[in-house]
């Protein structure tokens, strides 16, 4: 499944439909629920409760409505918007999304969305897919209006201090992390259908994020021109149309954000993960085996949904006597206990069938599913094996019936759609009676499929598969709970040795400066010539030579100014500490201040990037927006400084310099050499030492 269109975008179906134009054929799939072990022949599902026609209306500020009347005494709401996990970098919807649910500011006796609706007596959970991301809420049917109230002033406040949003961050990131050492296999599930290949890809997305690509995430993607709202609630629906159509905070139809802040939003070619994956312990101990099989679109009952739903069924039979059991004897298996769960997010699901076994026979599992999968083409199913799975069929489609959040979203979908329930069980039917469609088997070897084994000792030489980590290498999750005091610690032994790479600590602690002389090259730019002199109290004093011009910058304590010729202006705050924070960043000044204990880190992860291996390191406190080191893990010197940077005009920058070419100058191991990338790599600088002399302190 691509991020892209598996059909089209669900959000924009729903739109278009609610405006009057033709609506896309994809909805969201059902919620979670987890069987036991069906049996071989289970039994007929109840008939689905009649589809009430929803109330659909388009609010003045662009939001999609639909309204229906509570039943029950509860009242559902789901807000929902084109705003998933393919969109702006990984991660990233589903960070700003918890956001949304938890920023409040106590001081200030504003409560977070979670405190709100709890406070209401009700829940509210988050849920992101791969093209959508969902607000549910349940609170008591006569405090609906109050639960609405409180999404619109989540949707309205604005976003907290970045100290307060990393600390979000780092609570998500812990909640993720307990989930995926209390079940690794449903929590890779997951990972695969948001498009990430491991649980370390997905924490290590998390941890990429920064808080202002959160502000600018909002402010583009939770618009009411890309929103649905979802309502089962007390009431006639004409009515509750009218108090959504208030202006002002007394209707949705008040929610009117500011214009979004200027930029693309990037669409991701985020696929679903295929093939075989194992996080092995390295000991000889049972291993955790799970099936990765996505489902079709459940809830949209396109012409090719029965068909591949009723393959799929008939592959696994929720694990107990389909073709996958069958050829896992044949392959002499032995008699494995298939546990079966669907794993779903906003938009994209996948049964997952889970056993335990020793890592000889778990080596074995992906060869057989491949098998048992391409047995569906080569011999087609039998007439008594589609009348099984069309039974099967019938249960799995009505699972997500079963909770009234899915059941009110996949509703609407269908209504929207000019759908019914109906339309699956008259396909199911129809096949039954007719068989399959030849090209229906081929099109089912296209739905992604993957096996994921956790734990074991894996054997050597098995061809096509992947290892990976649960957790990314060198993290340290209890760290991120606990403050900045454990991540320090867990990044001091890879300081000590950048450190001593450098030069020694009785050194580096003397440095306060330095003083180069540089040329400066760009594409599609004069080259510049800088000559300066920096000081770790934050002064510089900079004279850059451009065709026959020069620019003297100069900062004090006190402030910033430029001149050329006669003119000179003020700079402002932001500029200097803009200016301030670029050439901090010099390795030498960044290991001068850790040296002295100015500037602590905290260790991130590993990666390999070509032959080289770095260990990734975040500063903490204040002093940066946001910068990380790149240590080589052989040389232990600084290969790369990231930094995001938040520019005088308030737009975010991501700025990433490689250093090389380092050469000894009193005592210290200095760079000579750096290349910097800004943003999506369009601007591209290059930077040539001429000098680079440290200003040392008398001992």
């Amino acid at each position: 499944m691509t991020a892209a269109p598996r059909s089209a975008f669900l959000l924009a179906g729903l739109l278009s439909a609610c405006a009057g134009a033709p609506p896309s054929p994809v909805v969201a799939p059902p919620t979670p629920t987890t069987p036991g072990p069906g049996p071989r022949t289970p039994p007929p599902p109840t008939a689905p409760a009649t589809t009430r026609e929803p109330r659909l209306t388009r609010l003045e500020n662009g939001v999609a409505v639909a309204i229906r009347e509570a039943t029950g005494a509860d009242a559902q709401l789901q807000l929902g918007f084109l705003s998933g996990a393919s969109f702006a970098a990984p991660g990233l919807a589903e960070l700003a999304t918890w956001t949304l649910l938890e920023d409040g500011d106590a001081s200030q006796g504003q409560a977070s969305l979670q405190q709100a609706v709890r406070r209401l007596g009700g829940t509210v959970r988050m849920q992101v897919g791969p093209l959508t991301t969902w607000l549910d809420l349940r609170v008591p049917g006569d405090r609906w209006q109050q639960a609405l109230a409180a999404v619109q002033n989540a949707l309205t406040l604005p976003s907290q201090s970045r100290h307060q949003l990393l600390r979000m961050r780092d609570e998500l990131v812990s909640a993720r992390v307990v989930e995926v050492r209390q079940q690794p296999l449903r929590a890779m599930a997951r990972a695969m259908l948001l498009g990430d290949r491991s649980t370390s890809d997905y924490l290590r997305g998390l941890l990429d994020r920064d808080p202002g690509e959160v502000s600018l995430f909002r402010s583009r993607l939770f618009r009411p021109e890309r929103a649905v709202l979802s309502l089962e609630v007390p009431g006639d629906p004409a009515a509750t149309a009218k108090l959504l159509e208030q202006a002002g905070a007394q209707g949705f139809a008040g929610w009117r954000p500011p214009l979004p802040v200027p930029g693309a939003v990037p669409m991701l070619d985020r696929l679903s993960p295929r093939g075989a994956y194992w996080a092995p312990s390295g000991r000889d101990e049972p291993c955790q085996v799970g099936i990765v099989l996505l489902l079709p679109d459940l809830a949209t009952t396109g012409p090719r949904t029965p068909s591949l739903l009723l393959l799929q069924c008939c592959l696994t039979m929720d694990g107990t006597g389909g073709r996958l059991e069958q050829l896992s004897r044949e392959q002499g298996l032995g008699p494995v206990r298939w546990q079966s769960e669907l794993v779903q997010t906003a938009d994209a699901a996948a049964l997952l069938l889970t056993a335990e076994m020793n890592a000889a026979d778990a080596a074995r599992v992906w060869p057989t599913v491949e098998l048992a999968r391409r047995s569906l083409r080569d011999v087609p199913p039998s007439a008594s094996e589609l009348a099984l799975a069309a039974r099967r069929a019938r249960l799995t489609a009505s699972l997500g019936q079963l909770e009234a959040r899915s059941r009110l979203r996949a509703e609407t979908g269908m209504q929207l759609r000019g759908q019914s329930p109906a339309q699956l069980e008259q396909g199911l039917t129809a096949l039954t009676a007719t068989g399959l469609d030849p090209q229906a088997a081929e099109d089912f070897l296209h739905l992604p499929a993957a096996v994921v084994v956790v734990g074991g000792a894996m054997p050597e030489a098995l061809p096509g598969v992947a290892t990976f980590d649960l957790l990314p290498t060198g993290f340290a999750p209890e760290a991120v709970a606990t403050g900045s005091k454990a991540p320090a610690a867990t990044a001091a032994p890879w300081l000590v040795r950048a450190i001593d790479a450098a030069g020694g600590k009785d050194l580096l602690r003397r440095c306060r400066g330095y003083r180069a002389e540089a040329r400066i090259v760009q594409e599609k730019a004069p080259a510049a010539v800088d000559s300066l002199t920096w000081g770790d109290d934050g002064t510089l004093q900079r004279s850059r030579k451009l065709l026959g011009q020069e620019i003297v910058t100069t900062l004090t304590k006190d402030g910033g100014s430029e001149s050329l010729g006669n003119e000179r202006q003020t700079l402002g705050d932001a500029e200097v500490s803009t200016l301030r924070r670029e050439f901090a960043r010099h390795p030498l000044a960044l290991l001068a201040a850790a040296a002295r204990g100015e500037l602590e880190f905290r260790a991130i992860a590993q990666r390999e990037v070509g032959d080289r291996q770095f260990v990734v390191l975040e500063a903490l406190g204040d002093r940066f927006d946001r910068l990380r080191l790149h240590l080589d893990t052989v040389s232990h010197l600084v290969r790369v400084v990231e930094s995001w940077e938040t520019l005088p005009d308030t737009t975010l920058q991501h700025v990433q310099e490689q250093w090389s070419d380092y050469r000894s100058v009193a005592g210290l191991r200095v760079p000579f050499h750096r290349f910097t990338v800004f943003d999506d790599g369009e601007n591209r600088v290059e930077t040539v030492f001429a000098s680079c002399q440290p200003l040392l302190r008398a001992p």
